[in-house]
């Protein structure tokens, strides 16, 4: 009788386990998301300060976080995260062509400086 209880009390803690795992890999593909939607709805507005954060972020959620529930994802999961890492990667590359447009900008409005001046 007392096996039995151990073996009950055993699957239990086991099976409390694996959903607690579970709830805990459904909060990072969670929070993965929300921070890429915010990240993509703010990100015109940041500053240096704020895209070096969003880098220590970025490497939280792509490398850190994911290596702990690698192994347990589903296909879809891990295509799931997949999506968030590619959006990352778009919101990056439109900052980087915003910070493209606006160098572009400066270097014409000074050949058209310099080239008013030798005009005279």
């Amino acid at each position: 009788m007392k096996t039995i209880i151990q073996r009950i009390a055993l699957i239990a803690i086991l099976a409390m386990s694996a959903c607690t795992d579970s709830a805990l890999k459904a909060e990072y593909i969670e929070s993965y998301s929300t921070w890429i939607n915010t990240l993509e709805a703010n990100f015109v507005r940041y500053k240096d300060a704020d895209w070096a954060k969003a880098e220590i972020d970025f490497t939280y959620y792509s490398d850190t976080e994911f290596e702990k529930y690698k192994d347990v994802l589903t296909d879809a999961e891990k295509a799931k995260i997949d999506n968030l890492t590619g959006r990352y990667y778009g919101i990056l590359a439109k900052h980087k062509l915003i910070e493209a447009k606006v160098g572009l900008k400066s270097i014409l409005n000074k050949a058209q400086g310099a080239y008013e001046e030798l005009q005279k």
